[in-house]
């Protein structure tokens, strides 16, 4: 705009002159109107000029307009990209914190595998000695200390036995026929009867077998393949099943038998068949009878002082005189 106001205060210059010589005279004004000429295209290429420049301050201004859209788009990325990054820090922490507790744990579970695989080793080596002691008919086993062993299918026949310590040991098919296992305890106790949770004997062979003095509390199991030839006070063998106070009896099949007046105190008779049995005068104080069929069954004056009988069937059952 400068630039046009320049050319036209030329002109005005240029042609105030001629105004003065207009009083008559003849004047060539050939060389001002070229002048003039000149100026008015010089004044056109000028605007010419002028417009380009504002077509491309324009298209300049729409260019910045843009890098700044893309500035603040990428802003708002790099803000998105920062706060995953600080979420990826923080469960990266997280993962460390888990990754060190887990460590810990590892440790703590070898560690403990390791204790146990020594002590089975160990067991190991001792049930190999008796086996291969009770083989070659050696007579003392006794005193041994083994607790929880793991002796199914064992072969201990005629074997000196006394006071071993077979807490929780499982003899399952084990063969102790002829074995002597005077003071012998089977339980989760040592000579003062701590109840807790005893041997395993399914189908364990106790043929002329001497169990006065063992301790079967809490013992548990099927039936054995023989019964033993001589059983602790309160214990008996009926059907073959070593039945006394607090033992654990896996459905046991003792429909028609006699045990009047046994002491069955806390025994775990869970699903048993005891139909037409007689239970007369049995001392049945917190047995469990769950779910057992008792049909026909006689109970009378048997104690059931909290006896768990749910579900249990006493159809028929001869309830005479029951506390």
């Amino acid at each position: 705009m400068n630039r046009t106001n320049a050319i036209l205060f030329s002109l005005l210059m240029i042609t105030m002159p001629l105004a003065g010589c207009m009083g008559g005279e003849e004047v060539d004004t050939s060389e001002y109107e070229q002048k003039i000429t000149d100026l008015e295209n010089m004044l056109e290429s000028q605007n010419q000029t002028i417009a380009q420049r504002d077509s491309t301050i324009e298209n300049l201004e729409e260019e910045v307009s843009e890098i700044l859209e893309m500035i603040q788009y990428n802003q708002e990325l790099i803000a998105n990209v920062e706060n995953y990054r600080d979420s990826l820090l923080i469960q990266l922490e997280n993962s460390n914190n888990s990754r060190e507790e887990l460590i810990l744990l590892l440790e703590s579970s070898n560690y403990t595998i390791d204790y146990l695989e020594n002590r089975i080793v160990d067991a190991d080596a001792l049930i190999l000695h008796w086996q291969q002691t009770a083989d070659d008919n050696l007579v003392d086993l006794s005193y041994g200390n083994l607790p929880d062993a793991e002796l199914d299918g064992a072969d201990l026949s005629n074997a000196y036995l006394a006071f071993i310590d077979l807490r929780r040991a499982d003899l399952t098919n084990a063969n102790l026929s002829n074995a002597n296992l005077y003071g012998a305890f089977f339980d989760y106790a040592s000579m003062d009867n701590v109840n807790l949770s005893g041997a395993m004997w399914n189908n364990a062979n106790f043929q002329n077998t001497d169990l006065s003095n063992a301790n079967l509390n809490y013992s548990e199991g099927h039936r054995v393949s023989h019964c033993p030839s001589a059983l602790p006070n309160d214990w008996h063998c009926i059907n073959r099943y070593l039945i006394g106070p607090t033992v654990s009896l896996y459905y046991p099949h003792l429909s028609n038998f006699s045990m009047s007046g046994f002491n069955l105190n806390n025994v775990e008779f869970d699903d048993a068949w005891l139909q037409d049995a007689d239970l007369s005068y049995a001392n049945l104080n917190n047995a469990n009878l769950f779910i057992s069929n008792l049909t026909g069954a006689d109970l009378t004056g048997a104690d059931l002082t909290g006896a768990d009988l749910t579900g249990a069937d006493l159809t028929g059952a001869d309830l005479t005189g029951v506390t």
